[in-house]
């Protein structure tokens, strides 16, 4: 798996870890946009793993 492709999924995943501590804190604002960054972010590994790394834009 390329490079750019695995960096997407640690960024996704570290997303996903910052949405769990802020939901033990009760900061629901922050779990949900910490959500959807990573569900953003993971498809993004998708579709580079798909399409190759140059079908995706690179604003995280």
């Amino acid at each position: 798996m390329p490079p750019e492709v695995n960096n997407w999924f640690e960024f996704a995943r570290e997303d996903l870890q910052m949405a769990r501590l802020a939901i033990r804190e009760g900061l629901y604002n922050q779990v949900c946009f910490h959500a959807q960054q990573a569900v953003e972010k993971m498809l993004k590994g998708l579709l580079a793993l798909e399409n190759g790394i140059d079908e995706v834009w690179d604003e995280a």
